[in-house]
């Protein structure tokens, strides 16, 4: 089992980074509020998930690439209810933001969330709540490695995550429009709805 990559990311992708581990590069699928926090040609220690994804009679290996301990051990919470490819999509939103709507019920917020609609949200609290309190009372966790300008988009994930599909919405990557809202909430850090954030991204000039 490979639990931990140390390397240099050599390319960030839509929802994956290459890392060359002295001279064999690894791919790494990604959540996106980790995606945020990591920029090519830079060093980066990955805590690691090995799993084979099962199609038919074809397995195929994949490695989900985190930051910290405290989001690999979050994702495996949320795997264990939505599988996890779909618990990689969903986790847009820093583990203590997302573990806190699942404690207080909050079926509002959760289905924001890329992927989810009320019934898998009103799943996740159903088998969740009550399991996630260290997480929902934990500060943002932080790796030492590459968490500086782009965490201002995962602490605000709730308006910016929602700001990200509209850009997506408009043909943007999913890693242009991350970038995009991080710039603009690093420059406008007050920003706190989609529309606000938005309107500061195509202020900029409109990228492309």
């Amino acid at each position: 089992m490979i639990a931990r990559i140390t390397g240099q990311v050599v390319e960030r992708g839509e929802d994956r980074v290459l890392v060359d581990v002295g001279g064999v590069t690894y791919e790494l699928l990604v959540p996106p509020v980790v995606l945020v926090d990591v920029a090519e040609d830079e060093a980066c220690a990955f805590e690691t998930v090995h799993f084979l994804q099962t199609e038919g009679s074809r397995a195929t290996p994949i490695l989900i690439g985190f930051l910290t301990r405290a989001q690999r051990g979050f994702w495996e919470a949320l795997s264990g209810v939505l599988g996890p490819r779909s618990a990689v999509k969903c986790f847009t939103a820093p583990a203590e933001h997302i573990a806190r709507w699942i404690e207080t019920g909050d079926v509002t917020a959760l289905k924001g969330l890329p992927g989810l609609g009320p019934a898998k949200a009103r799943e996740l609290i159903a088998r969740l709540q009550g399991k996630l309190a260290r997480y929902a009372a934990e500060s943002a966790p932080t790796s030492g490695v590459r968490r500086g300008a782009r965490m201002t988009f995962a602490t605000a994930a709730g308006p910016a995550a929602q700001a990200v599909e509209a850009l997506i919405g408009l043909d943007y990557t999913r890693s242009e429009a991350s970038e995009l809202v991080s710039r603009a909430l690093q420059a406008h850090p007050d920003l706190d709805t989609p529309d606000a954030i938005l309107g500061a991204v195509f202020a900029r000039g409109r990228p492309r």
